[in-house]
């Protein structure tokens, strides 16, 4: 949930200051303080993952996604408004998940704000 609220924020900055979508966007992060720590979601596919992978434990208490040299980046549509989904998978890759691409992350935050609202 986390990231979804950072994306639109910073989406909505981009927007206010008059953004050009169309530039080919990168992003990359670090992750601080994340050593034998794992994000968990009450979700299906996820459950399957950790069933088939096992937890996805930050081996680091740092990580880079992707590693910061030479500039490389992870390219982002930020004019799609599911672009936090793709963040997430490259988030969950980055501490230990390998296979992240089938994972319904439109469950996940249905679930989640169905329970903000509870």
């Amino acid at each position: 949930m986390a990231i979804l609220i950072i994306i639109s924020k910073y989406t909505a900055t981009l927007k206010d200051s008059k953004f050009d979508f169309e530039t080919e966007f990168g992003f990359r992060a670090k992750i601080s303080n994340c050593w034998r720590k794992f994000i968990f979601f009450d979700n299906d596919d996820y459950l399957e993952k950790i069933k088939i992978y096992n937890i996805p434990i930050s081996p680091k208490n740092e990580i880079e996604i992707p590693e910061f040299k030479n500039g490389d980046t992870y390219k982002i549509n930020l004019k799609d408004d599911l672009a936090y989904f793709q963040i997430a998978r490259f988030v969950l890759e980055g501490i230990g998940l390998p296979d992240s691409q089938t994972i319904n992350f439109n469950e996940i935050i249905e679930r989640g704000v169905k329970r903000f609202k509870e």
